[in-house]
């Protein structure tokens, strides 16, 4: 019965839709078949360009770990040497955020002279924990004895 009914139901229809309209259909279901096989032989032909870019990645990514394997470790850089500390031990340790005029405000003197002290030739080379010589400090002044009338 349920065979029948659906028999019937495709009867009717057809003789609802005009010859004309499934002709309509059928192009219509045509161009989709069509633009689908496009797509999926634009996919497929994507999915073998990925593949080949992994396969290069892969190669790439070997090539890299045996070439780091087989270079030589870094050397660290040098910090440079402190100068040798005064005798009245007047030393700054330099440290995170510091630069040399703010050194030279925070001991009362001038860039110039803990360049010059420190033979400092580029002072933005200024490294966290180095070790710098300040200035003796200059001798305060003598007060004047007191006037005696």
């Amino acid at each position: 019965m349920h065979r029948w009914f659906r028999i019937c139901a495709l009867a009717a229809l057809a003789a609802w839709i005009s010859p004309e309209a499934l002709a309509q259909q059928d192009k219509r279901l045509d161009k989709l078949v069509e633009l689908l096989e496009a797509l999926t032989q634009k996919v497929d032909l994507q999915n073998k360009q990925i593949e080949t870019l992994n396969e290069d990645i892969n190669r790439l990514s070997t090539a890299l770990q045996e070439h780091l394997a087989a270079a030589p470790a870094p050397t660290p850089k040098p910090v440079p040497k402190p100068p040798p500390a005064p005798a009245d031990g007047s030393t700054h340790i330099v440290q995170r955020g510091e630069n040399l005029t703010s050194i030279a405000r925070l001991h009362d003197t001038t860039v110039d002279e803990l360049l010059k002290l420190n033979k400092i030739e580029d002072e933005r080379k200024l490294q966290v924990g180095q070790s710098l010589l300040l200035p003796k400090p200059a001798p305060a002044p003598t007060p004047a004895p007191p006037h005696e009338p």
